[in-house]
């Protein structure tokens, strides 16, 4: 898990971004709608396929304005 992005209309979150790939890193905007967290873990109800082809950028990159309208237009088609 490397940061945790806020609706800042609801104050709640809306989405994670973690860390994947073995060779070449990169983050991942994955929507929190329904995860599970537990002292160890943030377990999200995505398949792992799904989430990493989910939309993403560099570790030291920042989220491009077209992506970031769809990100936050609807969350759920972020994944599915």
């Amino acid at each position: 898990l490397e940061s945790v992005y806020v609706d800042t209309a609801t104050d709640e979150p809306s989405f994670v971004a973690v860390k994947v790939g073995f060779l070449s890193r990169r983050l991942v905007f994955v929507p929190v709608m329904g995860a599970t967290v537990t002292p160890d873990a943030l377990r999200v109800r995505f398949d792992k396929k799904l989430v990493t082809a989910a939309p993403s950028i560099d570790t030291d990159g920042e989220l491009a304005a077209t992506d970031d309208r769809l990100v936050a237009a609807r969350p759920e088609a972020v994944i599915a």
